[in-house]
């Protein structure tokens, strides 16, 4: 009598690696959120010391003075430059753009208000600090610039 060959996969086989990839899937994914939390919170917060740095750079090769504004109820900043006696919008950006989750995270405080002032010189008129916050994991990170102009952002 010949016998058969067996190709496949019996009912009780598929079962059991359907389950091996449910309980690994319900380990990993909390984690993969968890990074993707972390990832959001810490690009806002580069990408906003970033263009603190930039227009403090621009201040000095244009022998201006530029300013960055912070608005937390609308969640964004706006830069400027001064013309003259007056100041010109350059740009107006959000705060996390693309990722709604990431706000400001108390009163943004640069000596005693919410704009950092960038002189020609390369410095700042007054140091301080801004807190951003993920809604969802509630990771907060700190983006602080100090008189002499360096930027850096640490985790809360």
């Amino acid at each position: 009598m010949m016998q058969r060959d067996k190709k496949g996969f019996s009912i009780v086989e598929l079962i059991v690696v359907m389950a091996i990839l449910m309980v690994v899937l319900a380990i990993a994914v909390p984690i993969f959120n968890s990074y993707r939390d972390r990832a959001n919170l810490q690009e806002a917060a580069q990408e906003t010391a970033s263009d603190i740095k930039l227009y403090l750079q621009r201040a000095v090769a244009e022998n201006r003075e530029y300013r960055i504004t912070f608005d937390a109820g609308a969640n964004q900043y706006v830069i400027q430059n001064q013309v003259g006696a007056s100041w010109v919008d350059v740009a107006t950006k959000q705060i996390g753009a693309g990722h709604r989750s990431v706000s400001i995270f108390e009163t943004p405080a640069f000596g005693g208000n919410t704009t950092v002032n960038m002189k020609p010189r390369g410095t700042l008129a007054s140091g301080g600090h801004l807190k951003l916050k993920h809604a969802q994991s509630g990771k907060v990170v700190r983006i602080t610039a100090t008189l002499m102009g360096r930027v850096y952002v640490k985790d809360e």
